[in-house]
């Protein structure tokens, strides 16, 4: 995938920025690197002053998220300009506060004008994060929110024991004061819920997600350090917090010139939850750090805060409660669905299969003329019905064979076969589709040994061939290649087609999923190909993915299991025929 390729989903971004964002994050990084160079650092804060630089930066991020939303016109753009208006206060903010304190020599009396732009600057990128988030969930993802929720409490125990407490309990502020003291830093707990709820929400992963999420953890992390070093009383207007603001706006000017930032705000798919068991990891960690900030702090003969602690373990136990009720609504959910698919099958099987059946051997038989001609109109409105019916035929074997093989019903049939052998047989069935859409089909690479049901095998390559004849212009070539790993083969089709949409890579993968709903008309195809081949490769124990670049064509990759006796034959060990590489070169 190329990224930054595309057209923005969400409006008509100029192709000719695509490339901005790449400057801005560069000389971003290389001011804020600056400070850290031995020759630079130095020199520029005595003449200069990196206060004075901490505040051009924080402008030119203002106006990075601004030209962004300008220029690639997300559809719901009200969280950029939310977050520009946060960075906006912070620029004020900073301007009020370096001069003050550069050029009269001590700082501003706490809290002052330059904290109630801050702490206002914090409402505002909250707002931002969370209009962002509600737009990409629509309010649906009650389980990312709570875990979000489990995120924050957690963390929050150990801002309040080792950030708050400390704080409230060295000074002799007024109730402004603590007050200030306070938000500070429950600002950051609510930032950490934000990311927590962002890394844990369903959908596909852009650039810009990861630049945005970059840039609101150097956000905390600097956040942080700020807190420990006014703690410490080591803060100084030189201090390594400044170039870690910097990156933190860095990352989000870049994030929001990047084209892909439209993605942001779009409707979120549930995609496949197996590979989000990595959150029970930082979730449990979360639900124990009461019990073990107390065990800490009782070790190490301090004080145990038993009032807070307790508070806050009784937040989590409700939470952890709510988390495992949604879960078990969830299964509810499953079974009751898995009950009504499976009715649906048999509903399938018994009552639309017969009557279809004889439907279209009623058609044919009228088609073939034995019962008499026809006028021309009445041949081509019945040749129309005859067609569409066994259109039908194919859906239903589709949706039965899918049902099957998700159910374990259609158990697969493993027998050692020949990796490139079963390319070429379904090169050989689909090459009459190819000579007709003046295609060229190539099996190319070496050839490996591979533990797979040979049926199914190559009725997954027959989907993906025909897909990739169907999508390929005229005089256009389709690969087929299986190369030996260590412990399975890869195989690849490529094709020189359109290509995919970087937000369509994963979803096309699901049931009756098409990249353009015109294609069922013009390409014909029910929609279930890909995801048959999904549970046809995952069955086997393999993986199936797509790299796609539009415009120059896609390809699809997938993994089978190498025979045991053949893992130790590496193709390093023996000559091989042409790659795909050399082929296409």
């Amino acid at each position: 995938m190329t990224i930054g390729a595309m057209g923005p989903v969400g409006g008509a971004g100029n192709p000719r920025y695509h490339t901005l964002w790449r400057w801005y994050l560069l000389l971003a990084t290389a001011g804020a690197g600056g400070f850290f160079i031995p020759t630079v650092g130095p020199t520029v804060g005595p003449t200069v002053g990196w206060g004075l630089a901490y505040v051009a930066f924080s402008l030119l991020c203002v106006v990075a998220v601004l030209l962004g939303a300008r220029l690639n016109r997300p559809v719901r753009p009200l969280a950029w300009y939310l977050l520009g208006a946060g960075y906006g206060m912070v620029t004020v903010g900073n301007g009020i506060w370096y001069p003050y304190v550069r050029w009269a020599g001590f700082m501003l009396p706490y809290p002052s004008i330059a904290d109630a732009l801050f702490l206002s600057s914090y409402a505002m990128l909250l707002a931002g994060l969370v209009v962002l988030i509600h737009s990409g969930s629509a309010g649906r993802d009650r389980a990312s929110l709570l875990d979000a929720a489990i995120m924050a409490s957690g963390l929050g125990v150990l801002g309040w024991v080792y950030l708050i407490a400390p704080q409230l309990a060295s000074s002799t502020l007024s109730l402004v004061g603590r007050a200030a003291t306070i938000a500070y830093p429950m600002v950051d707990v609510v930032l950490v819920g934000i990311l927590a709820r962002m890394a844990f929400a369903p959908g596909v992963r852009r650039p810009a997600f990861w630049l945005l999420l970059v840039g609101l953890v150097a956000q905390l992390a600097g956040d942080v350090v700020y807190a420990v070093t006014v703690l410490n009383g080591t803060f100084t207007v030189e201090s390594v917090v400044l170039p870690i603001y910097m990156l933190s706006w860095a990352f989000v000017g870049a994030a929001a010139l990047h084209p892909s930032m439209t993605t942001l705000s779009d409707p979120a798919r549930r995609l496949d939850d197996r590979g989000e068991r990595w959150r029970l990891v930082p979730l449990a960690l979360a639900a124990l750090t009461p019990s073990a900030v107390g065990i800490l702090q009782s070790a190490i003969g301090k004080a145990v805060n038993v009032a807070v602690l307790s508070a806050i373990s009784a937040v989590l136990f409700v939470l952890v409660l709510a988390r495992v009720a949604g879960l078990m609504e969830d299964i509810t959910r499953y079974h009751r669905v898995e009950r009504l698919r499976t009715q649906f099958v048999a509903l399938v099987s018994h009552e639309l299969r017969t009557p279809l059946t004889s439907i279209r051997g009623a058609l044919g038989l009228v088609a073939s003329g034995r019962l008499g001609s026809l006028p021309s109109g009445g041949q081509e409105m019945l040749d129309i019905a005859l067609r569409n019916t066994e259109r039908l035929g194919r859906l239903l074997d589709d949706i039965l064979d899918l049902e099957r093989m998700e159910s374990g019903q259609l158990a697969m049939a493993t027998q050692p076969c020949s990796a490139r052998g079963l390319a070429t047989q379904a090169a050989n069935a689909m090459r009459p589709m190819a000579e007709q859409a003046a295609v060229r089909l190539q099996v190319a690479g070496p050839d490996a040994t591979v533990l797979a049901d040979p049926g199914r095998v190559v009725q997954a390559l027959t989907n993906l061939l025909g897909n990739a004849i169907k999508f390929s212009p005229p005089d256009a070539t389709v690969w087929v290649t299986a190369e030996s790993r260590r412990r399975e083969v890869l195989v690849r089709v490529k094709d020189q087609g359109r290509g995919i949409p970087p937000d369509k890579l994963e979803t096309i993968f699901g049931r009756f999923e098409q990249v353009d709903s015109s294609d069922v008309r013009d390409k014909g195809g029910s929609g279930l190909g890909l995801a048959i081949c999904r549970s046809i490769i995952e069955q086997h124990g393999g993986r199936i993915w797509v790299e796609s670049t539009l415009g120059e064509g896609s390809t699809f990759s997938f993994t089978l299991p190498l025979l045991p006796a053949a893992v130790g034959d590496q193709p390093g060990d023996r000559p091989t025929t042409p790659t795909l590489k050399h082929v296409a070169q």
